[in-house]
């Protein structure tokens, strides 16, 4: 095998590479997709109240089934659309549920709190 000078590498790559140039730049490092996947791409998915179809458009996925099998555990997530899962658990909305489910009623238990209770109006 022989090796290429750095200027034969970048005419190499400017020459069959253009589709690529200006495209974004991954952010570095990704996620780690989590052993319990399953279960947090659940709880994402009912508390911004989202169906798989709907899910699976808000993060760029093919479709229903791709979440239905990561739900069911038999696909794993990629890092990139788990960084997308992520983002979505971030959104101001699921924040909120997250942070209404925290709160504990008198009796100890969770308390039911309605998510248009949270907005303060």
């Amino acid at each position: 095998m022989r090796c290429a000078s750095r200027a034969a590498g970048q005419l190499f790559l400017a020459r069959h590479y253009r589709c690529f140039s200006g495209q974004e730049i991954c952010p570095a490092p990704l996620p780690t997709v989590p052993d319990d996947y399953d279960k947090r791409l659940r709880v994402v998915r009912s508390r911004s109240g989202l169906s798989q179809g709907a899910l699976a458009r808000r993060i760029g996925a093919a479709d229903k089934a791709v979440v239905y099998q990561w739900e069911s555990r038999k696909r794993t997530p990629s890092p990139v659309l788990w960084q997308r899962v992520l983002e979505l658990e971030c959104e101001p909305a699921v924040c909120q549920v997250n942070t209404a489910a925290l709160l504990v009623s008198g009796s100890g238990r969770p308390g039911r709190i309605r998510v248009s209770s949270l907005g303060g109006h």
